[in-house]
């Protein structure tokens, strides 16, 4: 049980505070007397109270500070007194992930994002990456659809770097797997220098009405023909299990619409938005 600790003098927060715990599953404690609680149990600490932070800011304990005051420590994260039960999400995925934030006060709402980013094949560290890019979306969705937008993300872009710029077929990966060498088949891969200034380029953009990536490897591509009726098709526990398109399979039970499309080195995921969750 993830638990969150509250030390109010204005318990005008306490509501939007709560619907963050009823959203995310976290159960809320509302203190006065710290004397006999133990910090390290809760997964953070969010006060209105200075004294608070100062008694607890050299601790392990991650302190969210309500406040309009300037900022005074570079520890202590800060949301302003109109923040909305969304941007606690983003300050704890801050303590998820380990980003820095530079005691940024969430005081804005994005209403769209177009981005584009040009990756090298760093294949051991995807899922890394995939938090980095994705970062902002933390504001609209809670941590469990964040979790597995991420999730078929990081599929799409390990293919798109493992089958595209490695150019490693479905057979060697299988074979490989099976003996024990599939790192060393990767690292042999990203060693040769005709890949190693081959990229991947991905696109995000965000709207109102969904939420879109498009992957672009510099591979040869594939017949994704036979990937047509991939969305009309209901994933099953046996096809996540299988080597073969697993990685495929698995994005589309997190995404509503995945498409191949060029010479089969595109791929785009769509994820369409409830109204109310932008």
């Amino acid at each position: 049980m993830k638990k969150v600790l509250a030390i109010l003098n204005r318990n005008i927060y306490l509501e939007r505070i709560q619907s963050f715990c009823d959203e995310e599953h976290y159960s809320l404690f509302l203190v006065d007397n710290l004397e006999y609680i133990d910090l390290n149990q809760y997964l953070f600490c969010i006060t209105d109270i200075q004294e608070v932070v100062k008694r607890y800011v050299d601790t392990p304990t991650f302190i969210c500070y309500i406040t309009n005051r300037k900022v005074e420590h570079n520890r202590v994260f800060y949301l302003k007194p109109d923040f909305k039960p969304s941007h606690i999400r983003f300050l704890v995925d801050v303590l998820y992930h380990g980003q820095i934030v530079n005691n940024y006060l969430p005081s804005i709402d994005i209403k769209s994002i177009a981005k584009e980013y040009e990756l090298c094949n760093d294949y051991f560290n995807v899922d890394r990456i995939v938090c980095a890019i994705t970062y902002e979306l933390v504001t609209y969705f809670t941590f469990s659809d964040l979790e597995k937008i991420r999730l078929g993300l990081a599929e799409l872009l390990t293919n798109a770097i493992e089958h595209g710029n490695l150019g490693i077929t479905y057979q060697e990966k299988n074979y490989s797997t099976e003996h024990g060498t599939f790192h060393q088949l990767i690292e042999n891969r990203l060693a040769e220098e005709r890949i190693k200034h081959l990229n991947t380029n991905i696109k995000l953009s965000l709207s109102s009405s969904k939420l879109e990536f498009i992957i672009t490897d510099s591979g040869n591509g594939f017949d994704y023909h036979q990937l047509d009726n991939l969305n009309n098709e209901i994933v099953s526990i046996d096809d996540i299990l299988k080597l073969h398109g697993r990685g495929i399979r698995m994005a589309k039970m997190y995404y509503d619409s995945i498409v191949y499309s060029g010479k089969g080195n595109i791929v785009t995921l769509t994820k369409y938005i409830k109204p109310s969750a932008v």
